[in-house]
């Protein structure tokens, strides 16, 4: 997987593009070779690094992705303390990762918003404009 990660790496580079990256189970790894290698806006979806992986996406000015159920698992947790709110987008995953039972859904989200904001002690006013407005900045809208 390594060389083509490496191919797309090359590419966003020369259309001097983002890379959104889904590292499951290999943060470290993934942000080891971006920081040798690639110099742009770089998201990490649906993050579950372990804290000193969240660190270093930070110092890198990275952004994060967190799931709407993120509250239920201690690696997300940690991240959204440590990854500034400037750095962080929300999403729901769905049909996967559901704070409820059901299947996940767009509607979801405001689960993540009211977790982030709980978490952050802030309004859920606050964290919804904040994470809408990273997402203009990184996807360039």
């Amino acid at each position: 997987q390594e060389p083509l990660f490496q191919m797309f790496i090359e590419l966003a580079t020369e259309l001097n593009l983002p890379l959104v990256i889904h590292s499951r189970k290999a943060e470290a790894e993934a942000t080891e070779i971006l920081e040798k290698n690639f110099s742009g806006d770089v998201l990490m979806h649906c993050f579950d690094g372990l804290p000193e992986v969240a660190r270093r996406v930070a110092d890198n000015g990275w952004y994060i992705t967190l799931p709407s159920n993120f509250g239920k698992y201690r690696n997300r947790k940690d991240a959204a303390e440590i990854v500034p709110l400037e750095q962080i987008l929300l999403e729901t995953d769905g049909p996967y990762l559901s704070p409820t039972p059901d299947r996940n859904e767009p509607a979801n989200i405001l689960y993540g918003v009211e977790s982030l904001s709980k978490l952050l002690d802030l309004s859920n006013e606050d964290v919804a404009q904040s994470t809408t407005q990273n997402a203009f900045r990184f996807y360039r809208l």
